[in-house]
């Protein structure tokens, strides 16, 4: 049960990141921003630099997303083989990754979005399992 959380918090948060960020307007204007604080404008670098350097952060994006998923796949697999190491870090995981998703579900819905209740539930999930998993290897 344990993992199934741990799982499907992962796909929650890496699947958020990644539609979050796999837009081109919000890339565009937060070039934009980036280029008007040193008095610059898209004109000024070109549009065509502006997709090759959209086509770079999407790779980017897709490589880091997929390195986190890696690292979290061996860590479970190093936890059901018994591996203190990982079961320490699903710990730290659960303590610290709880409060944080539910404050990161806070302020989603604060902006103004129901995807918040989501990372709440998540989040809490995960608080839920950190006693067990601290009683657990405690034994």
């Amino acid at each position: 049960m344990a993992t199934c959380v741990l799982v499907a918090c992962d796909v929650l948060v890496l699947s958020y990141i990644y539609i979050k960020f796999n837009n081109y307007a919000f890339f565009e204007k937060t070039v934009s921003m980036s280029l008007a604080l040193n008095g610059l404008t898209i004109e000024h670098v070109g549009p065509e630099f502006i997709e090759h350097l959209y086509k770079l952060f999407y790779k980017t994006l897709v490589i880091s997303i997929g390195l986190a998923a890696l690292y979290h796949v061996i860590n479970y697999v190093c936890w059901w083989k018994g591996k203190k190491f990982a079961a320490t870090y699903i710990k730290m995981l659960a303590c610290i990754g709880g409060p944080l998703m539910i404050l990161w579900g806070f302020g989603q819905l604060n902006s103004g979005s129901n995807f918040g209740l989501i990372f709440i539930l998540f989040g809490v999930s995960l608080l839920a399992l950190y006693p067990g998993l601290k009683q657990h290897f405690s034994d």
